[in-house]
Order: structure tokens, then C-alpha cells, then sequence
């Protein structure tokens, strides 16, 4: 499954790296700044559809006339789930339903879901995807590793002895159950050796 992350902020971009760095992932970040790459350094430029080689992590920043990243690659890539993601933030949650409003009348695709990161809680995160009028996908909790990532764009990279991408345990918990709403495969490449699967994972 191709996924297209789209929203105000940055909050997408930390998404997808967290998901490339834990599970086997096709995903696109629809930015006009191309902020995946300096979080994700094995992130790659995306040119066009026949350019690239899944499971892959894609940075986008190729925009149209009105400087929205996310039409061309949505429209290039029929079947991939758009999925919205934004903070509980009120302008940002008004962003994010202009976004899903352009995604449909554009491209007659609709938005599959919305990830509410840094939501207080699951609560939190079902009242703004009923704002938004999608259905909850996933949500990440206030955290301040994720905080520091919002704010300083930390470098977020695979761990060469399997150990967690980030030290916050309910983040990689909460990316965990992202992955598995998404029904996507979590990364087993870097095992640990004696017990046969990644020292983060949870038992």
C-alpha cells in the first residue's frame, strides 16, 4: 500500500520517518519545504512514479500554481491512501480540513484517515478527526522527544544494533499501533539475535 501524507506542518514528515524506520513502508511527504530528507537521510526526491522502487520513503515537494504539494503526486499515484495528519491545534486543524476539502475536488479522491500527533489523548485525537469528518487513523501522544523533533528537526535514523529509533517507549508504542491500523509489517531486518526480534518491539 502507497501512503500520501498531507497536512499543515511538520508533524507529517516525522510520521513517515518514524514509520520507515519501524515498519516496511511505502510512504510520500507531500511538502513544499522537503523536509523529509534532513529528518530522514535514506529518504528519496521523488521525480515521478516510474522512478522509484517500493518499499520506499519519498520526499515531494513538486507543487502547483497555488503551492499545494500534494495534488501532483496524489494524481500520479491512483490507489495510494491519503491520509491526513495535523496536531489538536486549532488553526492547524483548520488547515488540515481545507486540505482534505482540496484533496476530494481535485482529484476526486477522498482522505482515508486523519493521525493526530501530540493529542492528549485518544479522546482528544477522535474529537478533531470528528471535526475534520474523517475517520481516526491513528494518533501520537504529547511526548517530548516528539516536541524536541517538531522543533529542531532531529535527525531520525535506523539503529545499527536494533535498538529504538527514539528513547520515548509510548511513542514507539503509539507508532507501533499506527503501523498496525495501517496493516503494515514491522521491520524484523535488525533482530536481536538471541530472542529473534527487535529489542523495542513489545512482547
Amino acid at each position: 500500500m502507497n501512503i500520501v501524507f498531507v497536512g499543515p506542518g511538520q508533524g507529517k514528515s516525522i510520521t513517515a520517518a518514524l514509520l520507515a524506520v519501524t515498519h516496511v513502508v511505502t510512504a510520500y511527504d507531500a511538502d513544499p519545504y522537503r523536509a523529509l530528507v534532513e529528518l530522514y537521510p535514506r529518504a528519496e526526491v521523488y521525480e515521478g512514479p516510474d522512478d522509484l522502487i517500493p518499499p520506499c520513503i519519498i520526499d515531494t515537494s513538486r507543487v502547483d500554481r497555488r503551492g499545494r504539494p500534494y495534488l501532483a503526486v496524489i494524481r500520479e499515484n491512483p490507489g495510494a491512501w491519503v491520509i491526513l495528519v495535523t496536531t489538536p491545534f486549532f488553526h492547524q486543524v483548520a488547515v488540515a480540513r481545507r486540505v482534505a476539502k482540496d484533496v476530494k475536488d481535485c482529484t476526486g479522491t477522498a482522505v482515508r484517515g486523519v493521525i493526530v500527533s501530540m493529542a492528549a489523548s485518544e479522546d482528544e485525537a477522535k474529537s478533531v478527526a470528528e471535526r475534520l469528518g474523517v475517520p481516526l487513523t491513528g494518533w501520537l501522544p504529547l511526548s517530548k522527544a516528539l516536541e524536541e523533533m517538531l522543533a529542531t528537526g532531529t535527525v531520525i535514523s535506523e539503529k545499527e544494533d536494533g535498538a529504538s529509533p527514539v528513547g520515548d517507549a509510548a511513542l514507539i508504542e503509539r507508532i507501533l499501533a499506527l503501523g498496525k491500523e495501517l496493516g503494515l509489517q514491522v521491520r524484523l531486518r535488525q533482530r536481536d539475535k538471541k530472542r529473534g526480534r527487535l529489542p523495542w518491539l513489545k512482547r
